[in-house]
């Protein structure tokens, strides 16, 4: 692949958003999977988790397996769509567990579907707070 081919495809994926897997095992910080969306199924395995398909670029299929970080942004996926997924770590959560936290960028139709699911999910979390403060 050429510099200037790498470089166009680059530009057309889109950063959705910093997030806190038979599949893509998401082990090492900067482990990258990329492909083409096919389908997402829905209450698979002990945990009845979302399980995500995808194609690569040479037409071999993965899954990977969902999480609190990735189920609302890859909800909204459509087959289709390119998606970029990369693991940035892990974080401790105010409960104290350990999270792994994901970097997703997509075309442009699936970024702006996905961004609207985080502000919608901010705007609600803001909600939530204001319902706890002092009463008078």
């Amino acid at each position: 692949m050429s510099r200037k081919t790498r470089a166009t495809e680059e530009s057309d994926l889109i950063l959705i958003s910093g997030v806190s897997s038979d599949a893509v095992s998401f082990d090492t910080v900067g482990q990258t999977a990329e492909g083409i969306f096919q389908q997402q199924e829905s209450g698979v395995g002990k945990n009845e988790s979302n399980l995500y398909h995808f194609k690569d670029s040479k037409g071999a299929e993965y899954s990977i397996w969902g999480s609190a970080n990735l189920d609302p942004i890859l909800s909204v996926a459509k087959k289709g769509d390119r998606i970029r997924i990369t693991y940035t770590g892990k974080i401790k959560t105010s409960a104290g567990f350990k999270c792994k936290t994901f970097q997703v960028r997509g075309t442009a139709s699936f970024a702006e579907r996905a961004q609207k699911v985080i502000l919608d999910r901010i705007s609600e979390s803001q909600k939530g707070k204001k319902g706890k403060g002092k009463k008078r």
